[in-house]
């Protein structure tokens, strides 16, 4: 019967995990999006920095 048992206490922690990652979701869903979107215009803040540099290069040759 005990190995029966084990899995229970497991599937309670992941839904009490689930629960509050759920109910702090909103927070850290928007702290992530923000991440992701500064990491976004930082790459397209070098990739533009890359092209003015190759057009400066073309430029003066």
């Amino acid at each position: 019967p005990a190995p029966a048992a084990a899995p229970a206490p497991r599937l309670y922690q992941a839904r009490l995990r689930a629960a509050r990652a759920a109910a702090v979701a909103p927070e850290v869903g928007q702290r992530i999006d923000a991440m992701a979107r500064a990491r976004e215009v930082e790459r397209r803040l070098a990739h533009g920095a890359v092209q003015r540099a190759a057009v400066d290069q073309r430029a003066a040759a």
